[in-house]
């Protein structure tokens, strides 16, 4: 990130994210909790009022959908385990 002008970056190995923000000092950077939107500072990241949350609407629904999806894959998923664990014999003649 030092040979940009990114002031932020992220990284990634693939489980674990990091958000990054550039300090002045060359090679130094410091965790922030995730990338200012348009609009915000650095401040503004990470901080929540109650005031701003949402009531969450439509559980059921999302529930719904969640445990039709695990539904809908297990099967595939467990016929390609089954068939990737099968061991096939032959005789050689």
């Amino acid at each position: 990130m030092n040979n940009t002008t990114a002031e932020f970056g992220i990284w990634w190995n693939g489980t674990d994210i990091v958000y990054l923000h550039r300090l002045r000092e060359p090679h130094k950077f410091e965790e922030i909790p995730d990338i200012p939107r348009k609009g915000e500072t650095l401040e503004d990241v990470g901080t929540w009022n109650k005031e701003d949350l949402k009531p969450a609407t439509e559980l059921i629904k999302i529930f719904d959908m969640i445990h039709n999806h695990i539904y809908a894959n297990e099967f595939t998923q467990r016929e390609s385990f089954q068939r990737d664990a099968e061991i096939h014999f032959h005789e050689n003649d």
